[in-house]
């Protein structure tokens, strides 16, 4: 009797293996690993309901009712949104997902002054343990905003939505943003985008007071 080829049957496991392996990688979504240039997206696309939107030119920014109706300070106006975005693919996860990479100016309008409550167009005193301290009036205000970057594939319609982490702004200023978003994206979706969208939604305003 002829002895069992263990040896042959255990390279042709390994070969096997090494196959599937090979398949599978050869199968994996690709994520690309291009800079995508951000585009604006149409002003309902990712607006919280109930919140204003600003239709104006080309900039798709949305407000919180904080800010639109609640705050005593006006809205922030906003020139124009623009950057640049791309998937992280060395930042996967076990599961399969990578963070979005951005970087993106905003250009914002200055406050006018002339609708600012009186409170904050003149100087004030307040009052603290080591003595009193004098609050000047204010020149601009500082805003809370959060982008969504809508993936699209190749005849624009979107993917899935993917929301930044929370930014500070102030009117009056040219803001650069570099951050990233937590890992959200499946290679699927990274590997069928073929643009990005973004827009900005207004928080709230940092520098209204309750008083």
């Amino acid at each position: 009797m002829k002895p069992f080829p263990f040896r042959l049957l255990a390279t042709l496991a390994i070969g096997f293996s090494l196959g599937l392996i090979s398949a599978f990688f050869a199968l994996k979504p690709a994520v690309p690993e291009k800079w995508f240039i951000l585009t604006p997206e149409t002003p309902d696309i990712g607006a919280p309901k109930g919140s204003a939107v600003d239709v104006s030119g080309k900039v798709p920014v949305s407000y919180t009712n904080a800010v639109f109706i609640d705050s005593d300070i006006p809205a922030i106006g906003v020139k124009s949104i623009s950057g640049k975005a791309k998937f992280i693919s060395h930042a996967l996860t076990v599961d399969g997902r990578c963070p979005i990479g951005y970087i993106i100016e905003v250009v914002a309008q200055p406050i006018d002054k002339a609708k600012l409550p009186e409170k904050y167009r003149k100087e004030k005193v307040i009052q603290t343990k080591g003595g009193p301290l004098t609050e000047l009036p204010i020149e601009q205000a500082t805003y809370e905003v959060d982008f969504t970057f809508h993936l699209l594939d190749r005849d624009g319609f979107e993917l899935t939505a993917v929301q930044s982490k929370e930014h500070d702004i102030e009117s009056g200023t040219t803001t650069e943003i570099q951050s990233q978003t937590e890992p959200m994206v499946s290679l699927k979706m990274a590997s069928l985008t073929n643009s990005v969208a973004v827009d900005m939604l207004v928080k709230k305003c940092l520098t209204a007071t309750q008083d």
